[in-house]
């Protein structure tokens, strides 16, 4: 009974490293397949990469044009504003007002209690200030 349970004994452990070898075998060739895909994948990712940057470039190079055109387009309001001293002294425009007499009514908003004291002292505060 024990020479068959050691001939069977034999026997597993000879196919346990049959089974290992082609588990090891079988896994090299996964590995290298992985391999080839994770490669193929990276080469994928900067080539999408640097078409996204060169789209982005086409962009800008747009949007900088079309700045330009419209700089020169609207010159005269894009132009830098001239110093004091170079502005003229000529009226460009009046407004004629219905009834200078007349004063503007204001609404005087509500504050509460509790604030009113506070905002009475910034206020002369302020106004002691100048």
């Amino acid at each position: 009974m024990q020479e068959i349970h050691c001939k069977l004994w034999h026997l597993v452990a000879k196919q346990k490293k049959l089974v290992m070898k082609q588990l090891i075998s079988e896994g090299h060739d996964h590995k290298n397949k992985l391999d080839k895909v994770v490669l193929k994948l990276k080469l994928l990712n900067v080539i999408a990469v640097v078409c996204e940057h060169i789209e982005m470039l086409a962009d800008q190079a747009n949007l900088l044009a079309q700045g330009v055109k419209l700089r020169e387009e609207y010159k005269d309001i894009f132009d830098p504003l001239p110093h004091y001293d170079d502005l003229s002294d000529e009226i460009h425009c009046r407004v004629i007002l219905k009834d200078a007499s007349k004063t503007i009514t204001t609404q005087s908003y509500s504050c509460p209690r509790k604030y009113r004291d506070a905002w009475k002292t910034l206020i002369q505060q302020h106004l002691d200030a100048g």
